[in-house]
């Protein structure tokens, strides 16, 4: 069972938060990332995952350099760092438009990436070694679920904020449509496109224009959400966790296995 006093722990408390905001940010962009892709630069659905695996490169490089960083400027610096990296470039990705390349793409989901693989390794060293030896399974479970938990929640969140803004901006785009068609394409860029190819040429580009662009402005609002969460989270971070570990409490101690002792020899 998890004992919630290890949560008056800053490193835990504080560790478990930098990887819920990251993971929480991850998957919302995620979400929203692919169907930019594949709906508004036309990419098909392969394309669109293939060109989301350079998030693996930035995570394996912030991972590896992470742990020699927190050594030499601790934790707190680290995680901090990571987090204003993550802002920042979400920030970068709400100016995307319909004709973004995806070179450009590929550099901030790479720089993205690396600013997460800063957040997670320092945050989940922060995490574990926050509670005695004995109970490292209950730490790690935590850790899961708290990345589980956050990337739910940001796929609703931002998700929700997204479609509100997206149906709105195409109220006037859907207007003369049959309220059936009119409903599906306000609630979907897929739905959208699909109405758009069977009307007359010049309608249908016209809607699939706009659908387009609604969807790249609604994301652009959607995602300040994660990077207002970010900066908060950064500011948090650099107030309140430890560079290091904190002193063994005497009910870690406590909690510590006993060493074994080797076997005795018969004399």
């Amino acid at each position: 069972m998890l004992n919630l006093d290890y949560f008056r722990n800053p490193r835990f408390s504080g560790g478990a938060t930098a990887i819920s905001i990251a993971f929480f940010s991850l998957f919302g962009l995620i979400f929203l990332l692919t169907q930019y892709l594949q709906f508004v630069l036309g990419y098909t659905a392969l394309q669109a995952g293939l060109r989301t695996a350079p998030v693996a490169i930035g995570l394996v490089i912030g991972a590896v350099t992470s742990p020699r960083l927190a050594e030499r400027f601790g934790t707190t610096k680290v995680v901090a760092y990571g987090l204003f990296i993550l802002a920042g470039v979400l920030a970068v990705f709400t100016f995307f438009g319909t004709t973004t390349g995806y070179v450009v793409i590929g550099i901030f989901v790479v720089m993205m990436s690396y600013g997460m693989g800063n957040i997670m390794a320092p945050s989940t060293d922060a995490v574990m070694g926050a509670v005695p030896v004995a109970k490292g399974g209950v730490a790690s479970a935590t850790n899961d679920v708290t990345r589980q938990v956050s990337g739910a929640i940001g796929v609703a969140v931002i998700g929700s904020v997204f479609n509100s803004v997206y149906a709105s901006h195409m109220a006037s785009a859907v207007a003369q449509l049959p309220p059936a068609a009119a409903d599906a394409a306000s609630n979907s860029i897929g739905a959208a496109l699909t109405v758009a190819s069977q009307l007359p040429a010049s309608a249908g580009a016209a809607l699939a224009d706009a659908a387009r662009q609604a969807f790249v402005d609604a994301m652009g609002s959607a995602l300040w959400i994660p990077v207002a969460i970010a900066v908060a989270g950064a500011l948090l971070v650099l107030r309140f966790l430890p560079p290091s570990h904190l002193p063994e409490t005497a009910e870690q101690r406590d909690e510590r296995p006993e060493p074994k002792q080797p076997p005795q020899l018969p004399t």
